[in-house]
This record gives C-alpha cells, structure tokens and sequence, in this order.
C-alpha cells in the first residue's frame, strides 16, 4: 500500500489543479453547462493530467542523480529510495500510455497537442541532463532555448 501511495506522490498530484484552466474556454464561451462539450473537457483534463505526472517521473528519472544530492528534491520517493527507478518506469510507460488513450477520444489534434507537450518536456529534461553530465552551466548555455520552450509551455 505504501508503493502506492509513493508512486501517486511521485506523480505529483497536487499540480493537477494548473491543469484545470483547460476549462475556461468554456466559461468563456458559456457554456459550461453543455454536457457534450464539459465530458469532453473533463477527458481532456484527465489525459493531459496523466501525461503531465508521467512527465515528472520521466524527468525525476532523468535527474535521480543530481535529485539525491539536491536539498528539497532528495525528499522525493524516487530520490529518496521510497520506490525503485523500475516501479518509476512502469509508473511513466502505463501514465503515457493511459494519457494517449483516454487523449484518443478528444481528437487527433488534442493527441497532437499532447505529443508537442511531452515532446518539449523530452527535450527540456534531456537538455537539464546532459548539462549535468558535461558540467555545462545552465545560465550561460541555451538561454533562448530554454525560454522558447517555457514560453511555448504557456
């Protein structure tokens, strides 16, 4: 029960409620209260949610070496040793699976939308982890890199 409730931590639950502005279109547009659209919403939450938190455990995999030194991080389940880097990758491949399909039933251009955010996220963690292993300093290399892809996050 407790690699349970490590693995849901791991996943960083509580962020989810960032996920929630994918509902003021329709406050906007006011229609709230049209349940094909608002079904369609709450789907669409969940499967950019569940790709969101297999986004965190990939980049905590990413960053496990550098995450067990770190002051903060080092508390996270993967860093800490609460779950192992294996129940870390099941829990990122079932999550990114989980997303694409329940991101099926939105349409083809939301799954697009879902790919291009895990595909920026990729490479942002791959840029932070290759910084790391070559000593690059962060604050002089990729600078517009990196506010391309935070802006485009946004």
């Amino acid at each position: 029960m407790t690699k349970i409730r490590y693995t849901l931590q791991e996943m960083r639950l509580y962020q989810w409620i960032k996920n929630l502005l994918i509902f003021a279109p329709l406050i906007f547009v006011n229609e709230l209260f049209n349940f094909s659209l608002l079904w369609k919403t709450v789907i669409a939450f969940f499967s950019f949610s569940f790709m969101a938190s297999s986004v965190y455990i990939l980049n905590d995999i990413f960053d496990l070496v550098k995450d067990k030194i770190h002051p903060q991080k080092k508390e996270r389940p993967l860093a800490s040793g609460k779950i192992n880097l294996k129940t870390a990758k099941i829990s990122f491949i079932f999550l990114f699976i989980l997303s694409t399909l329940v991101g099926v039933f939105i349409n083809w251009s939301f799954l697009f939308i879902l790919f291009f955010y895990f595909f920026l996220n990729l490479l942002y963690s791959y840029r932070e982890l290759v910084n790391f292993r070559t000593k690059i300093d962060p604050k002089k290399q990729f600078k517009e890199f990196d506010l391309s892809i935070v802006k485009s996050k946004f």
